[in-house]
């Protein structure tokens, strides 16, 4: 009797023991890890590649759409693999994710090979076929926007000249050798201003056009994706993009850019005093824009009167100014299957020197922040006839009662600096009860 009992006991220890075993084997290799490999220059797959993983000193080679997968403990997050592939052979490591699909780039400069080409679409013709699908993608010709519209600037390190506005703006759109051309009309429902304080570069006041000319579908010659520039442009996609979702693609303009820092007429004038670098973000599929990013920077050395000729501020000639900095970031959203700007965020810095002198003697940012808050295909007599063409048309008095629940957040600096440099700490009123007549 006791041996029976000892047996069964030992049985289920054994069997205890096996159990624990085989779950730790499993822990350590239980976990799939699935993986496709792309190449990052021209994002075709990296088919039938020869793939050692350093870590279970293992190898396995990618399946025709540039797949593999492998058991692979959880705990293990780095890991190092060696790819031999037509073209490549080369050492990475990678930081797993918890998708079920890792997307892992490999970079294999293209070679032309005697009797076929592999073919694939590189960066530069990601964001090519992004610009011919605009009229389908961006495809609607006539809609009323609402939305919420903010310019302000900082002069010398404090901020002044705020404008806010709730602007309704109706768009008719002309297709045009391929293009799209905007036609807009404006109604403003209320606005309110600070009182102006004195810069020499007399920005263009009331005038939505500033950020609505940076949206890329409606101005495409202006833009910097006016593919007649491309061949002076350097694009790569983005390898630490893990949205399968969009392609992610870097840009880089070193002899000129598309900025013009507040000089309308600027054209080619100043083509070499700045470059620019910049993301797009384009949807896979139906190659929508999603996303626009540029920065823009000032070569150091670059003389204007040497280079660009003319640069005083008109009409007093009193400062010439210079480019600092720039930054404009377009995002576009969908809806109904078509894509609309959603947000059109741009600001620049420019530095002003007195004349004769040369010395400086401000330094102006001017901030533009555009949101659109809603579309809409309908609309009445009476308030089709509300639009004016060209301009805003504001009201002309502050209408406190209006703005008591109105809040259109800050997007581009802090809210409360810039209210406690408008106040003067608290020591004025911010906005003027009666707007410029001028204005």
């Amino acid at each position: 009797m006791w041996r029976f009992i000892r047996l069964e006991i030992m049985g289920r220890f054994v069997l205890i023991f096996v159990m624990t075993l085989v779950g730790s084997m499993a822990g350590l290799y239980g976990q799939v890890f699935n993986a496709v490999l792309i190449n990052s220059v021209d994002t075709s797959v990296l088919s039938h590649a020869s793939v050692n993983v350093h870590e279970i000193q293992a190898q396995f080679l990618t399946d025709d759409h540039g797949r593999l997968s492998f058991k692979l403990h959880d705990s293990i997050r780095i890991v190092t693999f060696s790819i031999s592939a037509i073209g490549c052979r080369v050492n990475l490591t990678y930081e797993r994710t918890d998708k079920a699909l890792d997307t892992i780039y490999v970079e294999i400069l293209p070679k032309e090979l005697e009797g076929y080409t592999i073919k694939g679409l590189s960066a530069e013709n990601v964001v090519r076929n992004a610009v011919e699908m605009m009229p389908v993608n961006n495809g609607d010709t006539a809609y009323f926007c609402t939305s919420s519209y903010r310019q302000y600037q900082k002069i010398n390190g404090k901020y002044a000249n705020l404008i806010e506005a709730l602007p309704e703006i109706m768009v008719r759109v002309r297709r045009k050798r391929g293009k799209l051309v905007p036609d807009y009309g404006f109604a403003v429902t209320t606005a309110r201003w600070t009182q102006p304080e004195y810069e020499p570069g007399h920005p263009e006041t009331n005038s939505i056009d500033v950020p609505l000319v940076e949206n890329i579908v409606h101005n495409l010659e202006g833009s910097s994706l006016l593919p007649t520039k491309f061949s002076k442009y350097r694009f790569a996609f983005d390898t630490t993009n893990r949205d399968g979702r969009v392609y992610v693609i870097k840009y880089l303009i070193n002899d000129f850019s598309l900025e013009k820092h507040g000089v309308s007429n600027l054209g080619t004038s100043f083509w070499g005093e700045s470059y620019e670098r910049g993301v797009i973000t384009i949807e896979r599929g139906s190659f929508a824009l999603v996303r626009f990013q540029r920065q823009t920077y000032r070569y150091r050395d670059y003389t204007y009167f040497v280079n660009g000729g003319n640069n005083w501020v008109l009409p007093e000639r009193r400062y010439y100014s210079e480019l600092k900095d720039a930054a404009l970031d377009v995002a576009y959203r969908k809806e109904n299957d078509l894509w609309y700007a959603d947000r059109i965020l741009y600001h620049y810095t420019n530095e002003y020197y007195r004349g004769g002198w040369g010395k400086l003697e401000y330094v102006v940012t001017c901030y533009y922040e555009w949101k659109n808050d809603g579309i809409s295909k309908y609309t009445t007599e009476q308030h089709h006839d509300r639009f004016f063409p060209v301009m805003l048309v504001y009201d002309k008095v502050y209408d406190r009662e209006k703005w008591m629940n109105l809040s259109i957040p800050f997007m581009l600096a802090d809210q409360h600096q810039v209210f406690a440099d408008l106040s003067g700490a608290g020591s004025r009123q911010i906005f003027v009860d009666q707007l410029p007549v001028k204005k």
